[in-house]
């Protein structure tokens, strides 16, 4: 809405969920660069004021991470968000303990890409390989980054369509 856009569904934004958010403005909207950024930083301002407060995490999670923890299993996060955001987020719901590596892209967009993400996880473990590696996640984004890095992937579809995956 601060970029003129009429109020969109829930069916609509979550077409927002995995990509960036500059390649969804542009995508979606048709927002050349400069209004793509425009509309990232307004996102921003108010992921930052508010958005990051309004996020919940699903039933069962905390007891699923936690039991995860406890049977000896490293658990990260592989995030297009700003990493900090992602951080101030996990410590908004209580939960950041429950995370061995947070791993998100940079203000400007940079290193967003999930493969890139997810092999720096790899990396900053210090495993061999990506063996025996599991990425859940909720869009085709998630799903290819985790084929491009050579681990598994988990759909985590909610209440979404699984022709999104398809491919």
């Amino acid at each position: 809405r601060a970029m003129g856009e009429p109020k969109q569904s829930k069916e609509a934004l979550m077409r927002f969920v995995g990509p960036t958010l500059w390649f969804s403005f542009g995508a979606f909207y048709g927002y050349d660069e400069e209004k793509q950024n425009q509309a990232v930083a307004a996102y921003r301002e108010y992921y930052h004021q508010k958005g990051i407060y309004e996020a919940c995490l699903y039933d069962g999670m905390k007891d699923l991470l936690r039991s995860l923890k406890e049977e000896g299993k490293t658990v990260a996060i592989a995030s297009a968000k700003v990493a900090d955001s992602v951080r101030t987020a996990l410590e908004y719901l209580e939960a950041a303990e429950l995370f061995d590596v947070v791993m998100g892209s940079n203000p400007d967009g940079s290193h967003s890409d999930k493969e890139t993400l997810i092999r720096e996880i790899v990396e900053e473990l210090r495993l061999p390989s990506p063996e025996g590696i599991v990425f859940i996640g909720d869009s085709r984004t998630d799903a290819v980054g985790a084929k491009g890095a050579g681990v598994d992937f988990i759909a985590a579809l909610y209440d979404r369509d699984r022709s999104e995956f398809d491919g």
